[in-house]
């Protein structure tokens, strides 16, 4: 399993009315690829919220009156019966995993770090392996968790905010092998015979050097 908190791209309003990008922290399983917990913060994510993911987890949640009964651990394909004698809190749960993951990768965050996270994950029996520094790929799986999240999630809310200079410039670079226009601004007036005033903006296309001729000399045979 694999844990990890992002920034949305979303501006959200939060309890006091101020406006801020909430923080998401997951829960992976590798194997299946499935969220099993989840946890939103309007600021920053403390250890004790990285806690409580491990709670979501392992706790079975009851379902909802509103909820359709096709959606009750009573009606999943699993052996119901056996797993009610077992623990009687799955009586009226909701159809979702219930989970102790035996290995969990999380960052170097100190969050994950922490005194209160490593004892959580201690008191349940969970090994906590720290991922190496400066290799997302080690948790790959949450990473493209979170990138499927913005895009088909953040990218639909009317309130997402606008792209960072340095990811609007990337695309807007120039493509290999095709040709950019310069463009200069001037701030003097333009020429009244022509009607225009206010700043100008000259546009060329940058010329570049012909390549040599190469000319056959013809000479006395």
């Amino acid at each position: 399993m694999q844990i990890d908190t992002t920034r949305l791209d979303i501006m959200a309003v939060l309890e006091d009315g101020s406006l801020g990008r909430p923080e998401l922290t997951i829960a992976v399983d590798v194997a299946t690829r499935s969220i099993l917990a989840a946890v939103l913060r309007p600021n920053s994510t403390k250890a004790v919220d990285a806690a409580l993911l491990l709670a979501e987890m392992a706790v079975p949640h009851p379902a909802r009156p509103a909820w359709p009964k096709a959606l009750q651990l009573s009606r999943a394909e699993v052996p119901y019966e056996r797993m009610l004698s077992l623990d009687e809190r799955l009586e009226g749960a909701a159809a979702r995993p219930v989970v102790v993951p035996e290995t969990i990768v999380v960052d170097r965050g100190k969050i994950y770090l922490s005194q209160g996270f490593v004892a959580a994950c201690e008191t349940l029996g969970v090994s906590v392996q720290p991922a190496p520094p400066r290799r997302p790929q080690a948790k790959a799986v949450v990473e493209r968790t979170f990138g499927a999240i913005n895009d088909l999630f953040c990218q639909h809310v009317a309130t997402t905010p606008a792209p960072t200079p340095s990811a609007a410039a990337w695309r807007r670079r120039p493509r290999r092998g095709g040709r950019s226009r310069s463009c200069r601004t001037s701030s003097t007036n333009g020429s009244p015979a022509a009607g225009r005033t206010g700043p100008t903006t000259d546009c060329a296309t940058p010329s570049f050097p012909k390549p040599p001729s190469h000319r056959t000399r013809r000479g006395p045979l």
